[in-house]
């Protein structure tokens, strides 16, 4: 499944799973979606994005000029087909419908071909001029490629404004007429965009001047309409204060919007992080205004347009509000600037508005700007009403996915983890975090099926792992042993593994600092005392070791742990740094932020469910009523988040630069599932049932969407997980601890069913 969908203006992109309908396994002629709009604005022309690899599990006979979207009442909503990257395959089925605020509705996919639609978008390159030309029903611009040297000396990758009073999509026929620098009654190109960034420009911000590109060399229509088009611009190298920089902007337009989205890579012959700009040239008589809207930030121009007579022109970008660096002005420009590594997608939204078609003034287009930010902010959520979980057959189906596997020879450097880049199996050694998952969820699957097949296999990975018992080296103890060594003794009583889970939790314990009160994590790199969200997974080896020996001494170094964290590691919203790094003299926090997530400011979604499956656990050993509520307010923080996909699984990070475009993570997924079936437990309703209904969403989702293929040829049950971005290491590929997750998160879904608590051997 590709899980890198097209970038949305205002739609959420549907990768929503369940176990398929039985109706939908038969061949079915149509399949339920239902779109909640969770913003207080209306929507009155939204696109809705389906992922069309999940709707074709639910819909097999759905295929391009052969499907179709209804509302409730029958009426046929105006749909496209979209391929967005160009290889012939279709990636989404997009549908245009309205929404009141609050509002969710019902409608049905068929499998029919679908009435003709209007176009409402449309993207063209003018081979005479070498524009680049997108427009919709609401508005249109331009930029110039490097071949308009053979007409004029014209060097600019500025954004031009065609201001049009028409419904009608004019850049076709304003090309072929030659002169569209007059208005004949549909509008005209007043803007004059020149040498300048024009409205919604990029560039290198160095030295307080602005670096940017020469015209583009090369391009690509990805998609043209109905509803969407999509192009992307190739920028040759040129030299910012220095720096040798290239730019790849790429350009989504949708029906009815009064902005289209731009997402911006430079790449650098540098490491170092680049300041860019997207930016609003001045002209006579206008004005500038920004404002923070909440989670997006506008900056706005507004002032006549062209010569006296036109009327006035509001233009405006829109940037995420935490990639805003700081508001400058230079060489007759409005800025926004932000900071990132080259390589990370840059992404504005770009609008217009025009007195003489449809903004009255200037607070009305204030007014359009704070709704599209209120839009951004919130985007739908998109749901296949029709699916539920079965647990049992997805358990069933993990274990006949692992079976033909578990002859494989058991060695301490060759422990499954992932998959390299060629699609060859990656091992890791008992040395790494990993290397306990591949045996823990061999012992999940014993548990679940009773066959000794799964022990025996479970054992001899467990065997591998077990010298790892005395590593001092390490803080990952309870992910290498507590799954092998812990689950072999609940399962089988072996006194064998009772000592290994007390030797290795004995080693754990000279990894705790009393001055800190904490477990200290990497003795890696330039760490004083680092503490990542990680940590509060290990904990249960500590606990599990005061259960065996009477000896308090590991539980109560778990507990002050977990003080400690819920101390320093959280945010006023509830959200979780990656890491806290203290000084081991005094305790003192010196710094907090990430290695693996986005930015020190975002919250990184693996690193927030090991937090709410860590305190939930703590809570279950400790009895910690603060511990219990950390794990309420971290599944409330996630649950109630504006970008977590309607699927339930989330993005890898909750702040990720390019969102909707961006990975999903099925490991943080499973391992929020497995956390929630255990919250679950501790509270009454109605927390209780909404707890267990986001788990049975996540788990309907992996057991559908995100399973491997049933003919893959690698010892894993899941796919698309992120093991890290920054470093681009394991993105959207299978690894071993999502499976683990996975399965015992079905475990205890099971368990919940039979009427028992989510833990507990079977």
């Amino acid at each position: 499944m590709t899980l890198r969908p097209a970038p949305l203006l205002f739609a959420l992109t549907l990768l929503l799973a369940a176990a398929p309908p039985v109706a939908a396994q038969g061949g079915a002629a149509q399949v339920s979606l239902r779109v909640e709009n969770p913003a207080a604005t209306e929507r009155p022309d939204e696109i809705v994005s389906v992922d069309w690899e999940a709707l074709q599990r639910r819909l097999p006979a759905a295929r391009a000029g052969r499907v179709r979207v209804l509302d409730a009442e029958g009426g046929e909503a105006p749909s496209q087909v979209l391929d967005d990257d160009g290889d012939g395959t279709p990636d989404a089925l997009l549908f245009l419908a309205p929404f009141w605020p609050g509002q969710a509705r019902t409608f049905t996919v068929e499998a029919a071909p679908p009435a003709p639609v209007e176009a409402r978008a449309h993207v063209l390159r003018d081979a005479r001029r070498d524009d680049l030309a997108w427009e919709n029903d609401r508005v249109a611009f331009r930029t110039y490629g490097a071949g308009l040297s053979a007409l004029e000396d014209l060097v600019s990758s500025g954004v031009d404004v065609w201001t049009k009073r028409t419904d009608a999509l004019v850049a076709d026929r304003w090309y072929a007429e030659g002169d569209y620098h007059t208005d004949t009654g549909e509008g005209a190109d007043f803007f004059s965009v020149g040498r300048s960034l024009g409205a919604g420009g990029t560039a290198v911000w160095a030295g307080g001047a602005l670096h940017p590109a020469p015209n583009f060399t090369a391009h690509r229509i990805l998609a043209d309409g109905p509803l969407r088009a999509v192009a992307e611009l190739t920028y040759p190298t040129w030299d910012a204060a220095g720096r040798a920089v290239t730019e790849t902007r790429r350009i989504t337009v949708d029906a009815g919007q009064p902005v289209y989205r731009q997402e911006s890579v430079f790449e650098s012959d540098g490491e170092a992080p680049l300041q860019t700009v997207v930016g609003l040239v001045h002209r006579p008589g206008m004005v500038t205004s920004t404002r923070g809207a909440g989670r997006w930030t506008w900056l706005s121009g507004w002032g006549p347009v062209g010569n006296e007579g036109h009327g006035d022109l509001g233009t405006a970008v829109l940037v995420r509000t935490d990639r805003v660096a700081e508001h400058a002005e230079a060489e007759d420009h409005s800025l926004l600037v932000t900071e990132a590594e080259p390589g990370t997608p840059f992404v504005a939204y770009v609008g217009a508005g025009w007195t003489a078609n449809d903004v009255g003034g200037v607070e009305e287009w204030w007014a359009t700007l704070d709704d599209a930010a209120e839009r951004l902010a919130h985007p739908l959520r998109v749901s296949f009403p029709d699916d539920a979980l079965d647990a049992q057959a997805a358990l069933d189906a993990a274990a006949e996915r692992l079976r033909p596997f578990l002859d494989r020879p058991a060695r301490a450097d060759e422990i499954p983890r992932s998959i390299d880049a060629d699609g060859a199996l990656d091992v890791s050694p008992s040395r790494e975090w990993t290397s306990g998952f591949y045996a823990g969820t061999l012992w999940e699957l014993y548990d679940a099926t009773g066959d000794p097949a799964f022990e025996d296999a479970a054992r001899r990975w467990t065997a591998v792992v077990e010298p790892e018992k005395t590593n001092a080296g390490t803080h990952d103890m309870g992910f290498k042993i507590y799954p092998t060594a812990g689950a072999g003794l609940r399962l089988t009583g072996d006194d064998d593994y009772r000592d290994v889970v007390v030797e290795a939790a004995e080693t754990l314990l000279t990894r705790f600092d009393a001055n800190v009160g904490a477990t200290r994590s990497w003795d890696w790199g330039n760490w004083k005392f680092p503490v990542i969200i990680d940590n509060m997974m290990n904990l249960e080896l500590l606990y599990a070791a005061s259960e065996l020996t009477g000896d308090d001494k590991f539980a109560r170094a778990a507990t002050e742990h977990a003080r400690t964290t819920l101390a320093n590691h959280f945010r006023p919203d509830d959200s979780s740094y990656h890491v806290v790094q203290y000084d081991s003299l005094g305790g003192e926090v010196l710094y907090k932020g990430t290695h693996q997530g986005f930015s020190d400011a975002s919250a990184w979604s693996r690193g927030q469910a090991w937090g709410l499956y860590g305190f939930a656990m703590a809570y279950r050993k400790s009895g910690e009523a603060d511990f219990l509520a950390q794990a309420q307010r971290i599944a409330d923080y996630v649950l109630a988040h504006p970008q977590l996909p309607g699927d339930g699984v989330p993005y890898w990070d909750f702040d990720a630069p390019a969102l909707p475009d961006e990975p999903r993570d099925a490991s943080a997924a499973a391992v929020l599932a497995s956390g929630l079936y255990e919250l679950a437990g501790f509270v009454p309703e109605p927390e209780r049932g909404r707890y267990v209904a986001a788990a049975d969403r996540i788990l309907t989702s992996l057991a559908t969407d995100y399973r491997v293929a049933d003919d893959y040829d690698q010892p894993f049950l899941l796919d698309h997980s992120v093991g890290s971005v920054p470093d681009q290491f394991e993105v959207d590929v299978p690894i071993v601890y999502a499976d683990y997750y996975y399965v015992e998160a079905l475990q205890r879904r099971l368990r919940l069913d039979e009427g028992r608590p989510a833990l507990g051997a079977r």
